[in-house]
This record gives structure tokens, sequence and C-alpha cells, in this order.
């Protein structure tokens, strides 16, 4: 499940063009906080998903996802 969310966060941050930086300042985190997501090496917790889904402005379920996200 990390790495499906990990690759969540990284294609859904790449479209809409933000770095680790932007993203991490957008959803209140640290870039290693991010970073860790993005790499599968950490299980982000319920309240993470929401500050990053928010600081997409996607919904959890999206973050989530097991098919490849299109966004």
């Amino acid at each position: 499940m990390s790495t499906v969310v990990g690759n969540n966060v990284r294609t859904l941050r790449e479209s809409r063009g933000l770095s680790f930086e932007d993203l991490a300042r957008r959803a209140g985190m640290t870039k290693s906080g991010v970073w860790m997501i993005e790499q599968g090496k950490s299980s982000p917790t319920m309240t993470s998903l929401e500050k990053i889904a928010r600081a997409l402005s996607t919904p959890v379920s999206e973050l989530v996802r097991e098919d490849a996200v299109t966004q």
C-alpha cells in the first residue's frame, strides 16, 4: 500500500508542477516526510494523507487508488 500511495502522490505532485518543497509547505509537512511517503519508505497516517490531499486539491481516495493516477 505504501508504494501505491507514494506513486500516486508523486504523480499528482508532478502533474501540478510542485516540488517536494512546495508540497511539504502546502501540506505543513517536512520535505523528508513527503520524500519518505513518495519512496514508499513510510506509511502515511490518515492525518498525513488528509494534509497531502488538501495540498494537492484532491480527495484522499485518489491517493490510495490501486490503479494509475492520470490527472
